[in-house]
């Protein structure tokens, strides 16, 4: 079973491998099967578990592999949407991995992280929790997608630690 680490475990949030609900070849129902799949992984972690409302979108399924789109509403990625690539393995579907975001809206974004940080009893001081804020709002979006969904809690946290 494969874990995807984000640095935004900082924030308690990870993503988790998809577990689809059945398999199949290129029958019809299986934009269905990809849209359960991907429900039921965002659902159980904290990223999509406090969102109250996940929409599957761009369902495109090309043999073994296929693409989505999962966008919040509600919760720490409020109005994000993520780009997600799977895998048909054994007759289901599992998350290949987080292509990055579909959706940015960098604003938002900072916002939800700056109330996470400061729910978090004092992690951080406030002037660093803005300053984490604003460095979010005004980074490149290669950057934020590297630093946020990326596979190194290393560099998310020398980003962080830059506000210190």
């Amino acid at each position: 079973m494969r874990r995807f680490a984000l640095p935004l475990a900082c924030l308690a949030l990870a993503a988790a491998p998809v577990l689809a609900a059945c398999g199949g070849g290129d029958s019809p129902g299986q934009g269905e099967q990809i849209e359960t799949a991907v429900l039921a992984a965002m659902g159980r972690t904290e990223v999509g578990g406090d969102a109250k409302r996940l929409d599957v979108s761009a369902i495109d399924v090309k043999g073994r592999r296929a693409t989505a789109e999962v966008a919040f509403a509600g919760g720490g990625l409020d109005g994000q949407a993520l780009a997600l690539s799977l895998v048909r393995k054994d007759g289901q579907w599992d998350l290949d991995r987080i292509v990055g975001f579909a959706t940015l809206d960098a604003d938002a974004l900072a916002e939800s992280i700056e109330r996470r940080f400061e729910a978090a009893s004092g992690d951080l001081a406030a002037d660093q929790v803005e300053c984490l804020g604003d460095a979010i709002r005004d980074a490149p979006r290669r950057e934020v997608e590297t630093l946020l969904l990326g596979d190194s809690e290393a560099e998310f946290l020398e980003f962080a630690e830059a506000c210190g």
